[in-house]
């Protein structure tokens, strides 16, 4: 049963019942032929006994024998007459009987009457038939072992195809994962350059050093803390890979290392909150690696702030115990208003597990396991509904050793809120000023026709963005407003979430841009569905840091018009405020249609590289309307939506292979 081990627990019990029933079948058919004898052995006996029966009355002992002799044969070993007095009148072996109601040999009496009716008359004695208790258990085990024989090979066969797909299905579940995981490091590694990118655009419009000093107060924060989840990320997947954990302990206090966590925990989340509570009885340092362990309570600590969805109550417990004559401070790090289900608290620990969290790799607790195990701790999680916490509660509880002979000293000063983390670290506004960049030819024209079509529409055009990044929005913000005319022509509103964005879809903007991961159960495709459900007839754009190939495809499917990758050129937005603007001016009979943004031509490109579909559009975005296919589905969802789109390409294919050959030219010389 060793091999056993390799699977998990559910199948591990299956297979187990199912070789216990194997078992109990077979003892049954043993047991079923012993059974099966007496019974068989009892109606024989009886038909014996009636036939019998005239001969014992009249005193024919002879014709008596004969008969008993002629009917015993194969269904007994011996058979004789005991009269009531106790003498024998009659005795027909087969073979020797020497003995009879032994563990091998069983007897069967029937009782003879002077009358027909057995009720009520005087008995004459008794026929005793002696016969072998297990003559028919060969014929039983020859099955038993005929079963053994075929079932155990079939068992085996089916324990090794459990075993295999049990495999396959690991093997899967961790590609998944790997794959996961590794879609968004690319996604996380690219938000710091977009956020690099949008923080250069508002220092471009700071007029003086004071409006430098104020965004660089904004902007630096927000990129520090990409770049350092970034490299938690890469911190996580080097030390799972690594086949050993090495430490370099020294003495420090619980306090500190809480302390440093929630520091660092709320500089991320700086809107967060959090009530936060402490009951310690350690009198003793602990004997830690500071950083392995400090990634351990920032894994936990973080988990439960999102769980709580940034709001809730999150509390610290310590004690002192002895483990196998060790003495560890065991550490309680809890929340309220979230629980696990039982199911995936054994599964917790596990590498890549996840239980759908956006943004999570199923990393951060088997990393807290191995740098538990390491220091000859152990780490566990309790979780469920209590009558203090009806919507749920979550306990994780570790050990780490004490510091022998190191009693507590700290300074360290834990908070009682997030707030008192966070208020220094709010948003500071942009300072006002005027550009010191200047727009390019194409810019200024398409800020030209901006400025018009709200004009001629007697409103602005209304922009919401969708997005998690207060920077990125603010980004935007500022590429959009860049003149006053420009800041007068398009209302821009911000939603830092799904739910804002519903919210505020009820301002009817004329174009939608909206991110993919924003951190939650629900992502920027789910909002993109929700909105076209609820009637939304506006542009749409997803706008992403990631890099998966099928998300140009997921888009358009979902509903959107375009899929932008991070970090746009502000000619892309102009030219999407442009589109939005000229759609919601052609409305006929009640339904949108399309206006080409200009009378360029149009250029299908077809590649499944996005890098090359942008490499493309930059090379021909000045010369032509780019439009990018990625695969087969997205040029179905794209004549889906308009029907007229192959068409009228082909009568501007000429021009736009000409004009494509001419910028290839044109890239070439240079």
């Amino acid at each position: 049963m060793k091999m056993l081990e390799k699977i998990d627990l559910p199948m591990r019990t299956l297979l187990r019942w199912i070789a216990v029933a194997h078992m109990l079948i077979l003892t049954l058919v043993v047991i079923g032929a012993v059974a099966y004898t007496h019974v068989t052995k009892r109606r024989i006996a009886n038909q014996i006994a009636q036939s019998l029966r005239s001969e014992i009355l009249s005193g024919d002992y002879r014709d008596a024998i004969l008969i008993a002799s002629t009917a015993v044969g194969t269904n007994f070993d011996g058979i004789y007459f005991e009269r009531i007095d106790g003498s024998s009148a009659f005795s027909v072996p087969v073979r020797k009987v020497t003995e009879h109601g032994s563990f091998t040999t069983a007897a069967l009496t029937v009782g003879v009457h002077f009358g027909e009716r057995a009720e009520g008359s005087a008995k004459l004695g008794d026929l005793v038939f002696v016969f072998d208790r297990f003559d028919l258990v060969p014929e039983a085990l020859a099955v038993w072992l005929l079963f053994l024989l075929v079932g155990l090979p079939a068992y085996w066969l089916a324990y090794k195809a459990i075993v295999k797909r049990h495999a396959q299905d690991l093997e899967a579940k961790n590609a998944f994962a790997i794959a996961r995981t590794t879609t968004m490091l690319a996604h996380d590694i690219r938000k710091p350059f977009s956020m690099l990118k949008m923080g250069l655009t508002m220092l471009g419009r700071a007029a003086d050093p004071a409006g430098v000093k104020a965004t660089l107060a904004k902007v630096v924060p927000e990129i520090d803390r990409a770049m350092g989840h970034v490299n938690g990320m890469l911190e996580d997947l080097l030390e799972v890979g690594s086949t050993s954990t090495q430490l370099i302990q020294e003495p420090v206090s619980p306090e500190t290392l809480i302390e440093q966590t929630l520091g660092d925990i709320f500089r991320v989340y700086p809107k967060a909150n959090v009530a936060i509570s402490y009951n310690f009885g350690h009198t003793h340092a602990v004997n830690a690696h500071v950083q392995k362990v400090g990634r351990v309570f920032s894994n936990i600590v973080g988990n439960a702030v999102q769980a709580m969805n940034y709001k809730g109550q999150i509390w610290f417990a310590t004690r002192e115990v002895v483990t196998e004559g060790k003495p560890f401070v065991e550490f309680t790090l809890g929340n309220a208003g979230s629980v696990i289900p039982p199911e995936n608290l054994a599964k917790l620990f596990d590498a890549f597990f996840t239980s759908g969290k956006k943004g999570g790799t199923g990393l951060g607790l088997a990393i807290a396991q191995k740098v538990v195990t390491a220091h000859g701790g152990s780490i566990w999680c309790e979780s469920s509904r209590t009558v203090q916490h009806p919507d749920g509660e979550v306990q994780f509880k570790f050990t780490l050793p004490i510091a022998a002979g190191q009693a507590v000293k700290t300074t360290a000063k834990l908070p009682k809120h997030s707030s008192e983390i966070t208020k220094d670290l709010l948003a500071v506004d942009e300072a006002p000023g005027s550009s010191l960049s200047s727009p390019d030819a194409t810019e200024l024209s398409l800020e030209a026709g901006i400025i018009a079509i709200a004009k001629a529409k007697d409103r602005p055009i209304r922009v919401l963005v969708v997005d998690d990044e207060a920077i990125y929005r603010s980004g935007l913000a500022s590429s959009l407003s860049r003149t006053p005319e420009l800041a007068a022509a398009i209302v821009l509103a911000e939603a830092k979430d799904n739910a804002d964005g519903l919210i505020k879809i009820a301002g009817k903007p004329d174009l939608v841009i909206t991110d993919v991961d924003m951190g939650h159960e629900v992502d920027g495709f789910d909002l993109v569905t929700a909105i076209r459900a609820a009637g939304f007839a506006g542009l749409v754009c997803v706008h992403s840091n990631r890099m998966v190939a099928d998300d140009h495809h997921t888009a358009l499917e979902c509903g959107a018009d375009a899929f932008i990758s991070k970090p746009a050129s502000r000619a892309q937005l102009l030219k999407l405020v442009i589109q939005a603007g000229q759609r919601a001016s052609a409305v006929r009979q009640g339904a949108t249609t399309k206006v080409a943004t200009s009378a360029k031509p149009e250029v299908l490109v077809v590649d499944d590289n996005i890098f090359i579909l942008e490499a493309w559009e930059d090379m021909l975005k000045a010369d032509a309307t780019v439009h990018m296919i990625a695969t087969q589905e997205d040029l179905e969802a794209r004549l889906a939506k308009d029907p007229d789109f192959l068409e009228r390409l082909s009568r501007s294919s000429r021009t736009s292979i000409l004009t494509a050959l001419a910028t290839m030219a044109r890239m070439s010389l240079g």
